[in-house]
């Protein structure tokens, strides 16, 4: 499913993340109340509108996914159930890229993005099937990204008051194609997890960059005049 944010999510999500665990059933209750009176909700489901959708017009099911910018434009792609690849179109819709990028596999499970031979490119590994029915999928397949002409960034972040891989750290760049926002992620779908560097694409843009980190432990970090196409490793001040 993919949620829509209104402008104000943001704030109403990071006051809900310092509450304890009773008021995020709260809110949740109180989110069921609006959507059975109609009313408006902090999030709408865009899935369908995005184009995630089948044949019929029903939302994909899936028990994993995991985003990651495959082709560097700035856009932030979908693998879906370890076996579809959606590239992100820039307008809020999706496309299904899985055939014209070769990354098939058959009742996949677990995936995940990481740059394995650090060209810059995000690659992907499914691992499909399971020790409960082994020949039913296409087992661990690691795809190479051939990669582009496109611009790119990949932050790896050095905790010392926090914890040492930055983990729920949040990156946020800005340049001449406008803001992203990357978090450290301890785990992301089922059985996955992605690597613990934060990737971004720049599309045809070799501007300079400024980089702002929010520590988890709240302290903030700004680098700026950066340039693109490096592995960059940030300690935390």
């Amino acid at each position: 499913m993919i949620l829509q944010n209104h402008p104000e999510a943001d704030k109403a999500l990071a006051s809900i993340e310092r509450k304890r665990f009773d008021s995020r059933i709260a809110l949740l209750k109180t989110q069921y109340d609006r959507i059975s009176k109609g009313e408006p909700t902090l999030f709408n489901d865009a899935t369908v509108a995005a184009g995630l959708a089948d044949a019929k017009g029903q939302p994909l099911k899936s028990g994993a996914v995991a985003w990651g910018d495959y082709d560097g434009d700035g856009f932030e792609d979908l693998l879906i159930d370890g076996r579809y690849v959606w590239r992100n179109k820039g307008d809020g819709t999706f496309e299904d890229v899985t055939w014209p990028t070769g990354t098939r596999t058959d009742n996949g499970w677990g995936c995940a993005w990481a740059d394995f031979d650090r060209d810059g490119f995000m690659d992907l590994v499914v691992a499909s099937g399971g020790q409960l029915s082994p020949s039913s999928g296409s087992g661990i397949r690691l795809f190479r990204n051939t990669g582009n002409s496109n611009h790119w960034l990949h932050i790896k972040l050095i905790g010392k008051d926090c914890n040492r891989a930055g983990i729920g750290a949040r990156v946020t760049v800005s340049g001449a194609n406008g803001k992203q926002i990357r978090e450290v992620e301890g785990g992301a779908g089922t059985a996955s997890q992605n690597s613990l560097e934060v990737e971004f694409g720049f599309g045809n843009s070799a501007s300079p960059i400024t980089v702002e980190i929010r520590w988890p432990c709240g302290k903030t970090q700004t680098l700026r005049g950066i340039k693109p196409d490096q592995k960059l490793t940030v300690t935390e001040e």
